[in-house]
């Protein structure tokens, strides 16, 4: 088979049934997904008259995607970015703003007890179909100097074996992702000088055990989170800044960051508190001495610790 794959996502009705994503309007851009088939072999205990084995038991239970694809907009004010279902299917609650702009926040829904969100993920790999239901899983976001951004993705849902299917023909949004360039990047109010951030929304997804299910496996539920980050500024006089006074007073800031294209292309990223969770380590960047600094997102009101919004 020929090394082409696609991904088409689009959000559930209902958790579990087939949202049918079509090649014109939910294809997402990514680069090479990697799928992993979750399973397990059951060994069975026997009385056995000669040396050897016996046949085990092999179960399909999930299938995890992991792929990455642009951080951008849509290219239209107020119009959500087809990412928009994935951010979604993460715990994140979509708000629009009609002409104006799609704001992301994480909210604290656990399954469909609490109505939380899950997608449909057709994935075609080479000759091969993989359809991924129920599909809910973890956003990490990987910013670097005059690159583009990248959104890490990884999602887990119920098992269903490949099938035979040839790539369709797919139709992809047309929007430029914007490069981190004049990013207006702060952290604690101050300027710093970094190359690199990134942050990770931190949700544990988690299997719901039924034995009425056909896999055993109700369904795929992000059950918790723990959103953290890390920055690489360089060191400045204490008087400037003293990354090392901040961890210990265990103070909180604010972060923000910015990607800016033309409208309906720009992404702004904000963490309203920020704790460094670690005493600032010692690196250097082309002979500039700088600080490795990892951070914990803590909320502020309440499931808004990594806000995303497309203006």
């Amino acid at each position: 088979m020929i090394d082409r794959y696609a991904a088409l996502i689009k959000i559930e009705d209902e958790y579990g049934v087939d949202a049918v994503p079509v090649p014109a309007t939910d294809a997402i851009l990514t680069d090479e997904p990697k799928i992993s088939v979750l399973g397990r072999t059951l060994k069975r205990a026997s009385s056995k008259l000669t040396m050897g084995n016996i046949p085990g038991l092999n179960i399909g239970e999930g299938l995890k995607l992991t792929f990455n694809s642009e951080v951008k907009g849509s290219g239209t004010a107020g119009t959500p970015p087809r990412h928009g279902a994935l951010h979604r299917a993460c715990n994140m609650t979509e708000s629009i703003v009609a002409v104006t702009s799609v704001t992301y926040k994480p909210n604290s829904a656990a399954g469909n007890v609490d109505a939380a969100e899950s997608v449909t993920i057709y994935f075609y790999y080479g000759g091969l179909l993989f359809k991924l239901l129920g599909a809910r899983g973890n956003m990490t976001v990987n910013l670097t100097a005059k690159e583009y951004g990248k959104f890490g993705w990884e999602f887990t849902g119920i098992y269903g074996g490949p099938v035979d299917s040839s790539i369709p023909v797919c139709t992809f949004d047309t929007a430029v992702p914007p490069r981190f360039i004049n990013a207006a990047f702060t952290f604690d109010s101050y300027a710093a000088v970094i190359n690199a951030l990134s942050l990770d929304l931190g949700n544990k997804v988690a299997a719901r055990i039924d034995a009425n299910a056909p896999t055993g496996i109700v369904e795929y539920a992000v059950m918790d989170r723990a959103p953290k980050g890390k920055i690489d500024p360089e060191i400045a006089a204490l008087a400037t800044k003293d990354f090392f006074e901040h961890w210990v007073n265990s103070t909180e800031s604010a972060l923000t960051a910015a990607l800016t294209g033309s409208a309906g292309n720009i992404t702004t990223i904000t963490a309203p508190k920020c704790q460094q969770d670690n005493a600032p380590t010692l690196n250097k960047r082309e002979n500039v001495l700088t600080h490795d600094l990892t951070l914990t997102l803590n909320p502020n009101a309440g499931d808004d610790e990594l806000v995303i919004a497309y203006t």
